[in-house]
């Protein structure tokens, strides 16, 4: 038997699906309940605060075996629901954003790419895409998430929801979209780090903001603190153009310190926007920050990115 490339098989795989999706589509009721968006720059927090949610309160994510149905997510709810069920994972371990358990949280970034029509992020322009994106599929597609697990859910969308945070607060009005934001001197540390861990300090890693052409050929200290700099100033003019009582803010030390409050905080603005009180199973005690060593002329050189951004 000739070896089958994984990515091929699960893209088969999910085709194969795509009859049952539609029947399933066609069954879920209407009903819609409060989700929650998570906002912010990569290495700020926004893994961290999925995981405190989705392991605290009564809601559900897209974890590491929904991901693999991104295109018929519906599929993989239900198919969860029955291998999964109501188990609590409890876990905090995560690999720069990415978790490994089969009930942790993931980002489902293919699913939100193709929904968004976010085929190259290094040249995309979301002033002509909104036009293209199936904003009636896409709210189906949550509300069906939703009522397969009868739960609200958590969904780690950084950039994706930024970009067009108006258009989501419309289809999805009993929603709340957390902005998490963290000192711009750890997040470039730690950006830093991920970009060794992926092998080259000179490649980008993670998100991109729609100014990447301003910044692919400048060195990497300036490339880290132009991406937080416009990534940060993307969340915050969307966040603007909002309701303020759709926005929860939170610095990430503040979560660090104090994750129960940020947890009541947030389930009573949630009931405040839509009559729904989101059940608290649990409360976390106080989360700890890992450290890890950086060579002082290192540290210097991210300053020095930071500064030109006036970023300090």
């Amino acid at each position: 038997m000739n070896k089958i490339d994984e990515s091929y098989f699960l893209e088969y795989f999910n085709k194969s699906l795509i009859d049952l999706e539609n029947e399933l589509e066609k069954l879920i009721p209407p009903k819609e309940y409060p989700n929650i968006f998570i906002l912010g720059v990569p290495r700020s927090g926004t893994t961290l605060i999925s995981q405190v949610l989705y392991n605290h309160l009564d809601i559900g994510c897209t974890n590491n075996l929904i991901a693999r149905f991104w295109e018929c997510p519906l599929v993989g709810a239900y198919l969860s629901k029955i291998v999964i069920g109501d188990r609590c994972s409890y876990s905090y371990k995560s690999d720069y954003g990415r978790t490994n358990e089969i009930d942790t949280p993931h980002e489902f970034s293919f699913f939100w790419r193709e929904f968004l029509k976010y085929t190259n992020p290094f040249d995309y322009d979301p002033q002509i895409e909104i036009k293209n994106i199936n904003w009636n599929g896409l709210k189906k597609k949550i509300i069906g998430l939703n009522n397969i697990l009868n739960k609200p859910f958590v969904f780690k969308t950084l950039e994706y929801t930024s970009f067009y945070l108006g258009k989501f607060n419309q289809i999805f009005p009993n929603s709340i979209f957390i902005s998490i934001k963290r000192d711009a001197f750890e997040l470039a540390k730690s950006i830093y780090l991920a970009r060794i861990k992926n092998g080259n300090v000179n490649n980008w890693w993670s998100s991109v903001p729609l100014e990447y052409n301003e910044l692919k050929n400048m060195p990497f200290e300036e490339q880290i603190a132009g991406q937080i700099f416009y990534l940060d100033k993307l969340n915050n003019e969307a966040a603007g153009k909002i309701d303020k009582n759709h926005i929860y803010e939170i610095d990430y030390k503040e979560l660090l310190n104090d994750p129960s409050t940020f947890i009541d905080e947030l389930v009573n603005k949630i009931y405040t926007i839509s009559n729904y009180k989101i059940k608290i199973n649990s409360y976390p005690d106080k989360l700890e920050k890992i450290n890890k060593t950086i060579p002082r002329e290192i540290l210097s050189i991210l300053m020095k990115g930071l500064e030109k951004f006036n970023l300090k």
